[in-house]
């Protein structure tokens, strides 16, 4: 269309001229204005069609403004849309008050048997959660206490340099004296092997 955008952002949608120039758009485009008629059809339209197989009202509302472009009929306002959806959602539960009594019962003790599932998968997942929480800090305050612990051991470096000693003098752990060798790199010990 060429228009600036500074003033598509003065246009006045409310005004005389905006009616008539969305007249001449709906004209030439094929479309009409929605009726009360149109929003009452939706709404039947959804208890039977779609209500039974989705319930989240925004995807309900976008079924409906598909459904608009399909008929060739202008977009309604969101409040419309809401309506019909509203409607829609009402007129739904009662096709399952009408379904007879077996039917009923079924279709509840369905229901409550997937939600215990659904609560029963849950609880469980929080029970694991607080089982490595639980797990996390019991391995942090031991390893505290035994580092605590080897801080007050006397005569510890003559401790370690005999588990060392023990640990070099068997060569078939060659990979634990290369292992040993890393970690004394630097210090006094690391000269005896």
């Amino acid at each position: 269309m060429k228009v600036d955008a500074a003033l598509f952002a003065k246009y006045s949608f409310t005004s005389r001229i905006a009616k008539y120039h969305r007249t001449q758009i709906r004209r030439a485009l094929g479309f009409r204005p929605a009726t009360e008629a149109d929003e009452a059809r939706w709404a039947g339209w959804l208890a039977t069609e779609v209500c039974p197989v989705e319930s989240d009202r925004g995807r309900l509302a976008a079924a409906v403004r598909r459904r608009c472009r399909s008929e060739k009929v202008e977009p309604p306002a969101f409040g419309q849309v809401e309506r019909a959806v509203a409607s829609a959602v009402r007129m739904y539960p009662s096709d399952f008050a009408d379904c007879p009594e077996p039917v009923r019962y079924t279709l509840l003790a369905t229901l409550c048997w997937v939600r215990q599932a659904e609560i029963i998968d849950a609880l469980v997942g929080l029970l694991i959660d607080l089982v490595w929480r639980i797990n996390a800090r019991a391995e942090r305050r031991v390893e505290k206490e035994l580092i605590g612990s080897l801080s007050s051991v006397p005569g510890k470096k003559t401790i370690y340099v005999k588990m060392l000693t023990a640990v070099l003098d068997r060569p078939a752990t060659r990979c634990a004296r290369r292992c040993i060798r890393w970690f004394l790199a630097g210090s006094a010990l690391c000269g005896r092997w």
